[in-house]
């Protein structure tokens, strides 16, 4: 991992599965912005020193029922009822609450991110730059894996939460899998998906 202010440049290649021309557009810009807080120079990838691949996917997703606890009641009766005397009496009965099981379906969604910084100059010689293919050789200088499951299915919202998880390890060796929460409207969060920070973002 290059020294950030050193002089080496990085160029960003972004790729998503399935492929999504304006979301890789928009991903690539913002690892440039992320690299360019860190004071590291961006240039054109088959121009610089380094080259950053980005890899982001999601799964079709996988179904699952679950049983969630719902509480009725308690319920009220009232019995009117004679004795031997012939006198009405009247008893007042409670039931409940009681809890029922209600199945419930939901799918997850497996969020992908891989992020591999390769020396291009030891890259296999390559006349298209999407084709580079940094993860064979000895060119890898580092690389990251992040991922999240769960019900959210957006993959551009989602993507932000595995960048800004990323980049808190950028260039450096954990040792181990690392698990990290990260609030969902964290203000790193927002201010990386702000699409007014990111010319290239998707119009709505």
């Amino acid at each position: 991992m290059p020294a950030a202010g050193d002089g080496a440049t990085i160029g960003v290649i972004a790729r998503t599965n399935p492929p999504e021309p304006l979301l890789e557009r928009e991903l690539a810009s913002k690892i440039s912005r992320l690299l360019e807080q860190r004071e590291y120079r961006i240039a054109e990838p088959d121009k610089a020193d380094f080259v950053l691949v980005a890899d982001a996917a999601i799964d079709d997703g996988t179904p699952g029922i679950e049983y969630r606890p719902v509480t009725a009641g308690p319920e009220y009766y009232r019995t009117y009822a004679y004795d031997r005397r012939g006198r009405m009496t009247v008893v007042n009965s409670r039931i409940g609450p009681r809890t029922y099981y209600v199945p419930q379906s939901y799918t997850d969604y497996t969020k992908g991110l891989g992020l591999t910084l390769a020396k291009r100059s030891l890259l296999p010689a390559t006349t298209q730059p999407l084709d580079m293919d940094p993860h064979s050789g000895n060119s890898v200088a580092w690389r990251c894996i992040a991922s999240a499951s769960g019900p959210e299915s957006d993959l551009r919202w989602i993507v932000n939460h595995l960048l800004v998880a990323s980049f808190k390890y950028l260039g450096r060796d954990t040792g181990r899998e690392q698990s990290i929460r990260i609030p969902e409207h964290a203000k790193e969060i927002r201010t990386l998906a702000d699409p007014a920070g990111d010319e290239t973002s998707q119009q709505d």
